[in-house]
């Protein structure tokens, strides 16, 4: 089963295996696109959770086009960058 019928499982029947599997498969590419961006493990599991969550709460209404890695790696990479900007502001 592609990415998107996973994603659809689980918006539309509340499939938990779907998504456990979508999280198995990319878990890695989230992490990673994040601890490049931090350079830091925690910061990075705590982006990567964040992702699944993201993912989780908006499984019913996004647009099924294009890759949903590019999607994964897209909002890591913009939840890293806040997380990187919050943690100055709040140094400062």
């Amino acid at each position: 089963m592609d990415d998107w019928k996973q994603l659809s499982a689980y918006a539309e029947h509340g499939d938990e295996e779907a998504f456990a599997s979508l999280v198995t498969r990319h878990i890695g590419l989230v992490y990673g696109a994040a601890y490049r961006k931090l350079e830091n493990r925690s910061a990075a599991e705590e982006v990567a959770q964040s992702v699944f969550i993201l993912l989780a709460k908006k499984s019913g209404s996004l647009r099924q086009t294009g890759s949903l890695a590019g999607w994964l790696y897209a909002s890591a990479c913009r939840q890293a960058i806040d997380l990187y900007r919050n943690e100055s502001a709040r140094k400062r």
